[in-house]
C-alpha cells in the first residue's frame, strides 16, 4: 500500500469511528505596562469584563474573530486585538466494533510530529540560543518530538579540530590541541597568561581552519577572537544572486564538511517532518542557505524552514524575481515572530496556512499576513537548553 493509499485509508477510518467539535477560548493574564498594577479588560460579545493584575482567566467565545484586550501603558490605554485559540475536541463515536487503542494510536500518530531546530554557524558561542529554546519548549508543549541542535558551538568545534588536524597533520594530535584550546577558553580557572596564548593558538586554528578546499576558490574571512566569531563568506555580497552562488559553490564553503559529515547524517538517521533554521544574522545566512539546501536534497519529503530575527529586516527583497530561487533550497521563510507559524506549520505541514510565512506557488513568492495578535510570553513555557553543545562560558547565559 502506498503513502497516498494509507492516507486516504486512516483518514476514512478517522471519520467511521471520530466525532470532531470545535471550540475558541482566550486566556489572559492581567498586566499594567505603566507600573499602576491597574486592571486588564476584555471586551468580549457578551460585555466587558476584568482581569485582576497578576492574575488569569480564560474566556470561552462563539468564534476566532479578534477580541479586543484593553491594557494600562504609560501612553494611556491601549486596546490590543487578540485572536482566540482554536481547540478540537475529537472523541470516539458510540458503536459496536470500535478498537479503541488502535484508533488512539492513529490518532497520535497524526497529531505529533518530529522537528529538529538548528541554530548553524556563526554566531557568539559564549550564549546559548533562548529563541531556539523557547520554540523547543512550545512545540513540545503541543506534543511535537523535538531535537535541537546549537550548530553554532557544535561546528565551530568541528572546524577547530580540523584546523588543528591540518596543522600539526596528525588526527590524534589535532584532536588533542583543539580540545585544550577549547576547554582553556571556556574554563573559568583560566588564567590571564593561558587566555593570551590560547588567543593566538584560536587564530592559528582558525587560519587552517579556512583553508580553501581547492587551490583555486578564494578563502572565507573567519577567525575566533577574543569574545566574537568573524565570519564572512567569500561568496557574500549582499545580494539575493551572491547567496544563490553560494549555494551553488557549496562544496567549498568552509562549513560544509561539518554539515555533510555531522548534521546531514544526523538528520537522516532521525528522518524529521519538519526542519527548522534560524538564523539571527548576516554571519549565519550562507551557511542556512547551504544546510538547508543540503537537508532537502537529503530528504525531500521534509518541510525545511528558514526563520529567525534576520527576515524580518529584509522582508523587501521578497520582491524581487530572482528572491523565488531561494525556495529551490527550502519550502517556507518565517519572516516574523515565529511561534505561531511554526506551530501551524508543524500541525499542517503547509505553508499556505501560516501566518507571517513566504513560500512559493506556482513560481511566485507568496507573503502571507502576519499574525495579528503577538504572542504573550507570560503564557510560554520555559525554555529547554538541550541544544547538545555546552556554550564557551563557565556560566549561563542564554541569549
Amino acid at each position: 500500500m502506498n503513502r497516498s493509499t494509507l492516507c486516504v485509508a486512516l483518514v476514512l477510518l478517522l471519520a467511521a469511528n471520530f466525532s470532531v467539535r470545535t471550540s475558541y477560548s482566550l486566556t489572559v493574564r492581567g498586566m499594567d505596562y505603566s507600573a499602576r498594577q491597574a486592571e486588564t479588560y476584555v471586551e468580549l460579545p457578551s460585555g466587558s469584563a476584568r482581569v485582576n493584575y497578576g492574575e488569569s482567566r480564560t474566556f470561552k467565545v462563539p468564534s476566532d474573530s479578534p477580541i479586543t484586550v484593553v491594557r494600562r501603558a504609560e501612553i494611556g490605554w491601549t486596546h490590543i486585538p487578540t485572536k482566540p485559540s482554536r481547540r478540537y475536541h475529537i472523541s470516539l463515536r458510540d458503536g459496536a466494533g470500535v478498537k479503541t487503542e488502535p484508533m488512539l494510536f492513529v490518532l497520535a500518530m497524526f497529531r505529533s510530529r518530529r522537528v529538529l531546530l538548528n541554530y548553524p554557524p556563526v554566531s557568539s558561542v559564549w550564549h546559548l540560543p533562548a529563541g531556539v529554546a523557547q520554540l523547543a519548549a512550545v512545540l513540545r508543549s503541543d506534543g511535537h518530538e523535538v531535537v535541537q541542535r546549537y550548530g553554532h558551538i557544535i561546528g565551530l568545534e568541528y572546524v577547530l579540530e580540523r584546523g588543528a588536524v591540518r596543522h600539526l597533520n596528525s588526527t590524534p594530535r589535532g584532536r588533542s590541541m583543539a580540545q585544550r584550546c577549547i576547554e582553556v577558553a571556556r574554563g573559568e580557572e583560566s588564567n590571564i597568561h593561558n587566555r593570551r596564548v590560547n588567543r593566538d593558538l584560536l587564530r592559528l586554528l582558525s587560519f587552517h581552519a579556512s583553508a580553501p578546499r581547492n587551490s583555486w576558490a578564494e578563502r572565507d574571512a573567519f577567525s575566533v577572537e577574543r569574545n566574537n566569531v568573524f565570519y564572512v563568506s567569500a561568496h557574500y555580497d549582499g545580494t539575493v544572486r551572491g547567496v544563490l552562488e553560494a549555494v551553488h559553490w557549496r562544496e567549498q564553503n568552509m562549513w560544509y564538511e561539518y554539515f555533510q559529515m555531522e548534521e546531514v547524517p544526523l538528520t537522516f538517521n532521525f528522518r524529521p517532518d519538519v526542519y527548522g533554521i534560524s538564523v539571527a544574522d548576516e554571519r549565519q545566512l550562507i551557511q542556512s542557505c547551504i544546510l538547508a539546501r543540503m537537508i532537502k536534497k537529503a530528504l525531500p519529503e521534509t518541510l525545511v524552514v528558514l526563520g529567525g530575527n534576520f527576515w524580518s529586516r529584509v522582508t523587501g527583497v521578497f520582491q524581487l524575481p530572482e528572491f523565488a530561487e531561494f525556495f529551490d533550497h527550502c519550502d517556507a521563510i518565517v519572516y516574523r515572530e515565529g511561534f505561531q507559524p511554526l506551530q501551524q506549520l508543524a500541525a499542517t505541514l503547509n505553508p499556505a496556512h501560516a501566518p507571517g510565512v513566504a513560500w512559493r506557488k506556482n513560481g511566485e513568492v507568496v507573503v502571507n499576513p502576519a499574525t495579528q495578535s503577538p504572542t504573550d510570553f507570560e503564557t510560554l513555557p520555559t525554555p529547554a537548553f538541550d541544544g547538545g553543545a555546552r556554550q564557551w562560558a563557565p556560566d549561563f547565559v542564554p541569549s
